[in-house]
């Protein structure tokens, strides 16, 4: 008897030793694969991660070209709209361009009494543009053209005795400055045009 009770404990013994061993395998497995698992999801993580930051980055760098573009475009039509010289003019419209800025008052009043007059003349052996209003030599305005700088001469009586004794005063003036003042809207540019429509030849006067 007491060797079955022997024998028998000695089963249930190993029974216990095997199940204990098994649960141990069992276990130690479980956590072999939640580790497996979790590697995988971290690695996962860390892959999206990566490529959500790629995104940003490709995004950031499209915007940061794109921003220089649009910088680079407006500062290629400022610099283009720096480099635009003034509107290409006959002598007639930058004469009265130079009249508005140099007498305006004669120059309208004269121009609707009795007219005002355009051509060329000599003046010290040089040949010039003419405004005239056809009075004494004060009312004659002579003008070059070379570029954007135009040069007028005048005779200046503001510290003459008399117009014999007045000296000839040289000045220059750039075309574009009397284009922004007196040029530069429809408004202006057709109220200038109606001048020039006014002005009669300087052959006119001649001939009389």
């Amino acid at each position: 008897m007491q060797q079955n009770k022997k024998g028998q404990m000695s089963t249930v013994t190993i029974i216990l030793i095997v199940l204990i061993v098994a649960m141990s395998v069992a276990a130690i497995a479980g956590m072999v694969a939640y580790n497996s698992i979790q590697a995988k999801d971290q690695a996962k993580t860390k892959t999206a991660s990566k490529a959500v930051s790629a995104s940003k980055k490709s995004k950031s760098s499209n915007q940061s070209k794109n921003s220089r573009k649009s910088s680079s475009a407006a500062s290629s039509s400022s610099s283009a709209s720096s480099q635009q010289t003034a509107p290409e003019l006959n002598v007639r419209q930058v004469g009265t361009l130079l009249s508005l800025y140099y007498w305006p008052d004669y120059f309208k009043e004269r121009l609707n009494d009795s007219g005002f007059y355009y051509g060329d003349d000599q003046l010290e052996g040089q040949t010039y543009h003419v405004f005239s209003g056809n009075g004494d030599p004060t009312s004659v305005l002579y003008y070059q053209i070379d570029g954007d700088t135009i040069t007028y001469r005048y005779v200046d009586v503001s510290n003459a005795d008399c117009v014999a004794d007045a000296p000839i005063a040289t000045k220059t003036i750039s075309l574009k400055r009397l284009v922004n003042d007196y040029y530069n809207t429809s408004a202006k540019r057709a109220e200038v045009n109606g001048y020039v429509a006014k002005l009669k030849p300087l052959s006119e006067i001649r001939s009389e």
